[in-house]
């Protein structure tokens, strides 16, 4: 088992700005011994995941921060029913549509089967496959490291593709294309200008094994602290009928979680720990009340039979599910994820709808029910100081550059979206 300093270093090396991790008894107000605040004492994520990029001084040791998407794959993504991406803000009070934003990165080929809309921007390092009786409509700018063949596809800034484009019909303010890309374009009569220029296209998540939380280590270490809580921790290894169980603020470790379906009903920041898999037969429901939220760390993978329920769409940014297996996190019937979901080194799967007011972060997705994100923008906060915005694109920026990820005066019109130029350190349309 991990020792306890461990557990500290590691946290801080993840930017955590409050490393409360392990608390002997649920509801004790102070912390165990001094070395480590307990959960009750604060609010928010226990820990703050960096994507390992590097670029920019914001976040711990120079960290971006992870949940910058509303989706990104460190592989490809399969999306047989569709996806949907779109923006919030929860301090600005609950989720309302029509807010535009909500940016997705694949950092393999992107394959779909049904209709993809993306509110923010989008970046794909792979090759991107729409059907061609399929659209595709992304907000902002779309970006492509390898061939796109789509049928139609609007563009709400810029399409950048670096190999081939192959689309039925094309809508955007302007195309730029590397040189030796083939281009064909069915109707072209959406588009504004088409420029050759070189373009560079860079994988849009951090995936470095390295920056990837030890959520393993973590969750050792808690279980080895786990002598002293008032719950066993084999309670929930086996469920033989469905089980309600309501805790108070505090953290607690368990050897896995199995059997039939699950509530918990948390009235205060909580912290679970899961030794093993999260696999059940029926459904897992986890109900919040007053200042309840729950950071949820699982060393294994997630399999769920039933419909997954972590909170509802007015609890936003309360729920976070950190998974360290490398399997899946396999959701029978889809749900509902209040929150934001961290596991780099799963594959996400859905046969059926699911609908996230957070953000995803993972290996591999592969759904046949409609994924829907609502990109929860309070995510980045507090990564970087309040006069500094990081940033997926300049869509975020306004008139400013989105530079190695921060939002800046431009300082050239290779900084700014074609057809857009720089003027005076800003980016905007040239002059009729």
């Amino acid at each position: 088992m991990l020792a306890r300093a461990s557990l500290l270093a590691a946290l801080l090396a993840c930017g955590s700005t409050s490393p409360d991790v392990v608390a002997r008894r649920a509801g004790d107000a102070g912390p165990m011994d001094g070395s480590l605040p307990e959960v009750c004492g604060g609010s928010g994520p226990l820990v703050q995941v960096g994507d390992g990029l590097g670029r920019t001084r914001c976040g711990a040791e120079g960290r971006r921060p992870v949940f910058r998407h509303a989706l990104c794959t460190c592989a490809g993504a399969s999306l047989a029913t569709g996806l949907v991406a779109d923006a919030f803000d929860a301090r600005e009070g609950p989720f309302v549509a029509g807010r535009p934003g909500g940016s997705v990165g694949v950092n393999g080929a992107l394959d779909a089967s049904d209709d993809l809309q993306v509110g923010g921007s989008l970046r794909v390092f792979g090759r991107t496959t729409v059907g061609s009786s399929l659209r595709l409509d992304v907000g902002e700018t779309f970006v492509a490291g390898e061939d796109v063949a789509a049928g139609t596809l609007r563009v709400g800034r810029s399409l950048r593709a670096a190999s081939d484009l192959r689309v039925a019909r094309l809508e955007t303010p302007a195309v730029i294309a590397s040189p030796a890309a083939a281009v064909s374009i069915g109707d072209a009569s959406g588009v504004g200008r088409t420029l050759r220029a070189d373009v560079e296209v860079e994988r849009p998540c951090g995936c470095d094994e390295a920056a990837f939380l030890d959520v393993r280590g973590v969750v050792e270490t808690a279980l080895a602290e786990a002598d002293g809580q008032d719950v066993d921790p084999e309670e929930l290894a086996n469920l033989e009928a469905p089980r309600t169980l309501a805790l108070p603020c505090g953290a607690y470790a368990f050897t896995r979680v199995g059997g039939a379906g699950l509530v918990l009903e948390l009235s205060g920041r909580t912290a679970l720990f899961v030794a093993g898999d999260l696999s059940l037969e029926g459904s897992l429901e986890v109900r919040l009340d007053g200042a309840g939220e729950l950071d949820l760390f699982i060393a294994g993978n997630v399999v769920g039979q039933g419909r997954f329920l972590l909170g509802e769409a007015a609890d936003a940014g309360r729920v976070r599910v950190y998974v360290g297996g490398s399997g899946t996190v396999n959701l029978g019937n889809g749900g509902v994820l209040a929150g934001s979901l961290y596991a780099p080194r799963a594959e996400l799967v859905s046969p059926a709808a699911l609908e996230v007011f957070g953000s995803v972060f993972v290996r591999r997705v592969a759904t046949s029910g409609l994924l829907t994100v609502h990109y929860d923008e309070a995510a980045r906060a507090g990564a970087c100081p309040d006069d500094v915005t990081p940033c997926v694109d300049a869509g975020e920026c306004g008139t400013r550059a989105c530079v190695a990820g921060l939002c800046t005066a431009c300082a050239g019109d290779d900084a700014c979206d074609a057809p857009r130029v720089c003027g005076a350190g800003a980016c905007d349309l040239p002059p009729p």
